[in-house]
């Protein structure tokens, strides 16, 4: 027998049903409205899908409707319901139902997609609605125990979701980091294609410039690095003179070198949790190119939505990203065995042999062979833009670097990260800086960059390699230029890579 609600209570909860009342046939004419709106390239493309959907949104609005009238005739009425707080149950479970089929099959997030699948939200909660009597026993035993199944389904869905939010709030895990799709997918689009050469050596199956990546087991390999970058990681020189082989020469580490030409500070935290963290290493290393890494936008902040986009965009839900993760961690971690036993089952294979690599490219001996990439024009319009750019940065302009580097400090979780910075070339060679710095009405401080990002860096506890003052000692030739990076090009020669592998591995000690 159900106990009758006081008469201020009652009255309550009918004006929170006329609320959810209005606010759902709302949202229901809104849905329809952008569907018309958009009606001709919906209909391009989606097809007979979308007339599928007009439909229902036509009938959301009238059945939105029936309970707008129903629900104001029992205010006016004072008819009380036997379940007084089933309208907004109802809400809560269409909602959370919606939110779950919205993630699924409405991917990814558009502002236009969500106002329709609220449309729709609206009619699916009217229909239930309608379906409430005064009486409860009125109603079947197996809806009502259907309702109390979905209603407990959808406290668990969000209470897990908030609950991993929580977590990876104040635990941090690599995990738990959510990079977005669009790092992922720039990665995907820049990384060299597997057997790809480059100086006579081929990429591996992962489009890196380096041996395969495989371990025996799945424990951390104590003698493991890992070096992240861009296309100064990819490099320009023979794989035996790459700065990352040099270094495995003079530390006796293994070193991974995860290099992806025009990538950013968002990627490398990308491949920080994706890619880096699950083989255990026992330190990471990523690159800061001062020439192009401080000058990244926001793509995710710069999109409309942000707040929606964190709870109805799916790789920013803990709920679908984790398991996806898992999966991709097992099968990674399952490669990486199978590729130890087939690289244990062959004969050891001798990387490039550095007098070979002289003999056949000269001017990794003697710089002053080197041929020019672009022209001097094309060289100084190139030098002069991120000088520019670099000089004009403040610490407010370089938040999304800040971010990036917390969120692979995150990712990798225990494991050390470490910060290199890599100076441009106008920084290091005193006859390009002449030229550059008389673009400012007063000449900036040659290493500003630098001082905001190494005051950040030690704020933030993160340690740091600057190759500046190390790149600016350098003894120059007998041409008076100290010739570390390739002739007009801007990437490290040779002579570059042994001087930065030297640093780094003084570093590390």
């Amino acid at each position: 027998m159900n106990r009758p609600l006081a008469p201020s209570r009652a009255h309550a909860y009918a004006l929170i049903s006329v609320g959810l009342a209005i606010s759902f046939f709302t949202a229901t004419l809104c849905g329809a409205w952008s569907a018309a709106t958009y009606r001709l390239p919906l209909s391009f493309l989606y097809g007979q899908s979308f007339d599928w959907v007009a439909i229902c949104l036509l009938a959301s609005i009238v059945l939105a409707g029936l309970a707008l009238w129903k629900t104001l005739q029992r205010l006016i009425t004072g008819e009380r319901l036997a379940r007084p707080l089933a309208p907004l149950r109802h809400a809560f479970t269409v909602l959370v139902l919606g939110w779950l089929a919205f993630l699924e099959f409405a991917q990814p997030f558009q502002r236009l997609h969500f106002e329709m699948a609220l449309g729709l939200f609206g009619g699916a909660w009217a229909l239930a609605c309608l379906f409430e009597v005064r009486d409860a026993k009125r109603t079947p035993r197996i809806l009502r125990a259907l309702d109390l199944a979905l209603f407990s389904l959808c406290v668990a869905t969000v209470t897990a979701e908030s609950g991993l939010r929580a977590y990876a709030f104040l635990q941090p895990s690599p995990l738990f980091v959510l990079t977005g799709s669009g790092p992922d997918e720039t990665i995907r689009r820049f990384r060299n294609k597997p057997g790809e050469m480059r100086f006579g050596f081929p990429c591996n199956s992962r489009g890196y410039y380096d041996q395969e990546f495989f371990r025996a087991n799945q424990t951390q390999d104590d003698q493991l690095l890992i070096s992240i970058g861009d296309s100064f990681s990819v490099g320009a020189v023979p794989h035996a003179l790459h700065y990352t082989t040099v270094l495995e020469e003079l530390t006796g580490n293994t070193v991974y070198n995860m290099g992806v030409a025009g990538i950013g500070p968002p990627e490398y935290a990308s491949l920080v949790a994706l890619e880096a963290a699950p083989l255990k290493p026992k330190g990471i290393l990523v690159s800061i190119f001062i020439g192009n890494d401080l000058d990244v936008l926001d793509v995710r902040s710069e999109q409309p939505d942000p707040r929606l986009r964190s709870w109805w965009q799916s790789d920013q839900v803990f709920l679908f990203v984790l398991p996806q993760r898992l999966a991709r961690i097992r099968k990674e971690g399952e490669r990486l065995v199978n590729a130890g036993k087939a690289q244990n089952a062959l004969p050891h294979v001798v990387d490039q042999d550095a007098a070979a690599m002289t003999a056949a490219y000269p001017w990794t001996a003697d710089p002053l062979l080197e041929e020019a990439s672009l022209s001097e024009a094309a060289f100084m319009r190139l030098e002069t833009a991120r000088a520019l750019s670099a000089y004009t940065a403040t610490p407010e302009s370089l938040e999304l670097v800040y971010r990036s580097i917390q969120d692979a400090k995150r990712a990798a979780g225990d494991i050390p990260l470490y910060v290199l910075l890599i100076p441009d070339e106008f920084q290091v060679e005193d006859e390009i800086w002449d030229a550059v710095s008389q673009q400012f009405n007063q000449p900036p401080q040659r290493d500003r960059p630098q001082t905001i990002l190494k005051a950040w860096l030690r704020d933030q506890k993160i340690p740091y390699l600057d190759l500046l003052p190390v790149m600016r000692a350098a003894t120059p030739l007998k041409d008076g230029r100290r010739h570390l990076y390739h002739l007009r090009d801007t990437h490290w020669n040779a002579r570059g890579n042994r001087l930065a592998a030297e640093s780094i591995a003084d570093f590390l000690r």
